[in-house]
């Protein structure tokens, strides 16, 4: 202890006391990790794939370091060649069934016209639709039923009807990015008639359906002009 004495002869006492610390338990602190981890790239498909009139042809991954840390060495129309890789596609996560019937994400998509575009991580935020991973996203999708799959004979009866009509709201792919420069930008099926507004990751583009409804449409008015014509024709009386 230390002994002080003040201005007004009034002594204090200081008791000094040390810390012991064992330096031994003393640890680095740990290195903090990224949460997000680098997202491992991917040769991309054709469609996907941008056009090159002189493409950096190539054998193995390292070949394409001098175009870019992203380019990748993949194997696209006929020949190796050193494009930009693509992020690896998220998998499909499982749904539950609605009503008995197995549901999955569509691979012929339907016209999102009366719904927003959504983003989510599961289902629950897209109920009655279900999350569908698109590119390095997840969008809510209208799910596509699986009758084949369901333990209701009258759904399993319901598939190939059900299936024809959709087909004429179905959205084809689009084309190939060298082919798909400026598509068509829309918000409803109104602005694209007859083809359709589809929703395709976070836009909307015009694409034709995989079934026309106007090539339905002039099927029946010509079986209907056909039948009356008929009718008209077997029930004339021709008078000498």
């Amino acid at each position: 202890s230390l002994n002080i004495t003040d201005a007004n002869n009034n002594t204090l006492s200081i008791v000094n006391s040390v810390a012991q610390i064992d330096i031994d338990e003393i640890k680095p602190p740990k290195p903090r990790l990224n949460k997000k981890a680098k997202a491992t790239l991917i040769c991309p498909q054709e469609k996907q794939a941008p056009f090159q009139l002189i493409p950096t042809l190539c054998r193995r991954n390292r070949d394409c370091r001098k175009s870019g840390n992203n380019f990748r060495c993949c194997n696209l129309f006929g020949s190796k060649r050193c494009v930009q890789g693509v992020p690896k596609p998220i998998p499909e996560p499982p749904h539950d069934p609605i009503f008995g019937i197995p549901r999955r994400c569509p691979k012929q998509p339907l016209t999102e016209t009366f719904w927003e575009i959504k983003t989510c991580q599961t289902d629950n935020d897209c109920w009655p639709r279900v999350c569908c991973p698109d590119g390095d996203k997840k969008y809510c999708r209208t799910s596509q039923p699986v009758f084949e799959e369901s333990d209701n004979p009258a759904a399993r009866q319901l598939a190939y009807p059900i299936e024809s009509v959709s087909q004429y709201l179905q959205c084809t792919p689009p084309p190939p990015v060298i082919f798909d420069i400026h598509p068509k930008s829309c918000n409803s099926t109104l602005d694209c008639f007859p083809n359709l507004c589809c929703q395709e990751s976070g836009k909307r583009h015009c694409r034709p359906p995989r079934r026309s409804l106007l090539a339905l449409v002039t099927g029946l008015t010509s079986r209907f002009n056909i039948g009356v014509i008929k009718d008209i024709t077997d029930n004339l009386v021709i008078k000498k």
